[in-house]
């Protein structure tokens, strides 16, 4: 007896390589699972594991990458149907008692199994057939390859030429996270968010960019500060927080609509407010002239102002009398010397016509932003605006 698939058998640097797909459950028969973790490839990661079952039980069309699995010569019979440019078409037959070593993707490989087994189990307590985990398949590349050392440096080169994407890219492709999805609406919500304004592939605003205030990164560390009142947890456990704060649909919509009212009142600051009233006319020289000039014209500065949303809403303040209080009494401007040595460094440099000016560098840190924050608040305090802070 053998199992026989579909498939496309191809050559890449003198090997054999074949293209398949397999149903689920066929990859606890194929894959070599005792040899999964162990010194031919990285540790099992359980957390690792535990995610993507999360993803696979959260996500109702998942997409998973191939898997790459190691056969040795004899394991696979091809019987050619079509040849083109160099690609055969076929039938791949796999002698009942061959076992593959799963080169990369071991951690998908459990999670699979395990899934599998899960929605087995639920079926069987709920009456009913588990969903697609028992019908589809998983993309599969079978290379042969009878030396260990380089199955070893296979697992090495895939897994060094992955790029893993940057936190704004993340955060702005990934809706389906509370915290993406809140993002993505505020930026369609909040004029200064909108997507001209905001870096959402890059972590970094680059400088000859005429129009680019903030990353993506930033508007997540600020929605999140204003959401949970912290810029110090994990990316892990404020997932987790915002999924119980805003998870829900219902709970969801009052997030945002309280989030968007807030950041919009904040356009009344100075360099927010001459950036929207310029709007498409704003040019290199303004917008570099605002992002050198005040301080929430930087990821720090716009988390602070997310902390600030978060005290605001917890202690029932008025959100534009509040937005009025940051403009009119707080000089945002990076030469006060409110934050020096708080939030910002300043330091002398020496221009290329050999003049020297200051400049002021963002310090970093959750310590500094709420330092920075307790600054404000004690500043309005002394204005009368506010009488106490929860």
């Amino acid at each position: 007896m053998s199992i026989q698939l579909l498939g496309t058998k191809y050559s890449l640097g003198g090997r054999t390589f074949y293209e398949t797909a397999l149903k689920f459950r066929s990859l606890a028969k194929l894959a070599e699972l005792d040899q999964i973790g162990g010194p031919d490839n990285r540790p099992t990661d359980r957390t690792h594991v535990r995610g993507i079952r999360n993803y696979l039980q959260v996500e109702k069309r998942p997409i998973l990458g191939s898997l790459l699995l190691a056969a040795r010569s004899g394991d696979i019979e091809f019987q050619s149907a079509e040849e083109d440019d160099g690609i055969e078409i076929g039938i791949l037959r796999i002698s009942d008692d061959a076992s593959f070593e799963v080169a990369d993707g071991q951690h998908r490989t459990l999670a699979s199994i395990e899934e599998c087994k899960e929605a087995d189990r639920l079926a069987v307590l709920a009456g009913n057939r588990p969903d697609f985990l028992i019908g589809d398949r998983v993309g599969v590349t079978i290379v042969v390859e009878n030396d260990r050392a380089k199955r070893r440096q296979d697992w090495h080169d895939i897994n060094d030429t992955a790029k893993a994407p940057n936190k704004s890219v993340a955060v702005s492709f990934d809706t389906r996270s509370p915290i993406g999805k809140l993002v993505r609406a505020i930026m369609n919500d909040v004029p200064i968010f909108a997507d001209d304004l905001v870096e959402d592939r890059a972590n970094t605003v680059r400088r000859n960019d005429p129009r680019r205030l903030y990353t993506a990164n930033n508007v997540s560390s600020a929605l999140t500060a204003f959401v949970l009142g912290s810029t110090r947890k994990g990316r892990t456990q404020a997932e987790r927080e915002m999924e119980d704060r805003a998870g829900p649909q219902d709970k969801f919509l009052q997030v945002e609509s309280s989030a968007a009212r807030y950041f919009v009142a904040l356009g009344v600051l100075p360099g927010w407010k001459e950036v929207l009233d310029l709007g498409d006319r704003i040019t290199l020289e303004e917008v570099q002239a605002v992002r050198d000039k005040y301080l929430h014209l930087s990821g720090l500065g716009l988390n602070m102002l997310g902390l600030l949303g978060w005290h605001c809403e917890r202690n029932d303040w008025d959100i534009n009398e509040f937005s009025q209080c940051l403009a009119r009494d707080i000089d945002w401007r990076r030469s006060n010397p409110l934050w020096h040595g708080v939030v910002l460094i300043p330091r002398e440099v020496e221009g290329d016509d050999g003049e020297k000016a200051v400049s002021y560098g963002v310090a970093r840190g959750g310590d500094v932003i709420d330092e920075g924050v307790r600054l404000i608040l004690d500043k309005a305090q002394r204005k009368g605006f506010v009488q106490k802070v929860v």
